[in-house]
């Protein structure tokens, strides 16, 4: 006999024992004593079938996923004096897991919304960054950026050089990913290192996406200012990336801004000075009005 057949027996026995047990007690007594015995019961089978779906699950992430829920944002700014797009790149799986949680959360907190340009290969593996992802569903766009953000022998990025068929089939598997992080078919992908072939601009086109956001991307959609200057190892100023915003301000249009939870670590540690400068572009955004949005927005 297993585990449950057994217990299903001396449930059977119990419940007897128990109603014999009743019988003798005067009505007073036999009420109240029924009424111990199934609130007694109840929490003996609640606690149990706790403690199979985490014995099933072995993670306790699994449970509090059906009890997430996501707040919607909403700018307190009235008019709008233009619109930005903050892309954080890199998000995946067994990396950098206190600076994205970071970032998303106060991203919330000054009512800014995010693309995350998600790695999609082991993210199913990783509960703690599905945690996060749906913890902010309803405020960030997730963007299919690669698919395992892998370099060739030649040290070409993953799309560079991908054939057609080659991206194509990598991106159906991205797809398949997001689907079951509970996301929306995906409309945008950017390219690891911003490097993409003509092969894959049709792979893209014939998968739906639409929006390709890479540094050198044809039409409105590529990188417009960035966080880091990865060439000389240092945080981009506030000021500094705003202005490189003003031409596509100045044109009604989506300002493009790229950052990485990588950009504010020394380490494996988050820098509190170089995250001061996120928190200063969040607030900054704020005060001048102008509002996140994402590429799906643009539709």
């Amino acid at each position: 006999m297993n585990f449950s057949g057994g217990l299903s027996l001396m449930a059977h026995i119990l419940i007897n024992t128990c109603y014999k047990i009743a019988r003798t007690l005067s009505v007073n007594v036999r009420s109240v004593f029924i009424v111990f015995f199934v609130l007694a019961f109840s929490v003996f089978g609640a606690s149990y079938a706790l403690k199979t779906f985490w014995q099933k699950d072995n993670n306790v992430e699994m449970v509090m996923n059906a009890i997430r829920t996501c707040e919607p944002v909403s700018p307190s700014f009235g008019s709008v004096a233009g619109r930005v797009i903050l892309r954080l790149d890199d998000v995946q799986a067994f990396a950098y897991r206190d600076a994205t949680r970071s970032l998303l959360a106060d991203a919330d907190t000054y009512d800014a919304r995010l693309v995350l340009g998600v790695i999609p290969k082991g993210i199913l593996e990783d509960e703690f960054i599905q945690g996060l992802i749906h913890d902010h569903l309803c405020n960030v766009e997730l963007a299919i950026h690669g698919w395992d953000h892998s370099y060739g022998n030649d040290g070409s990025f993953e799309f560079e050089h991908a054939d057609e068929d080659a991206a194509r089939e990598i991106i159906k598997k991205g797809k398949e990913v997001f689907a079951q992080l509970n996301s929306t078919d995906p409309v945008t992908f950017i390219p690891p290192g911003n490097e993409v072939s003509d092969g894959a601009k049709k792979a893209l086109e014939l998968e739906g996406i639409r929006y390709l956001s890479a540094e050198r991307a044809d039409g409105e959609f590529g990188m417009d200012a960035t966080t880091y200057d990865f060439p000389n190892k240092k945080m981009v100023e506030v000021p500094d990336i705003l202005h490189a915003c003003e031409k596509k301000l100045g044109e009604n249009k989506a300002c493009i801004i790229v950052l990485h939870p990588q950009d504010y670590l020394t380490g494996d540690v988050i820098d509190p000075e170089k995250y001061a400068k996120y928190i200063e572009l969040l607030a900054t955004l704020r005060d001048k009005s102008l509002l996140t949005v994402t590429f799906r927005d643009q539709q």
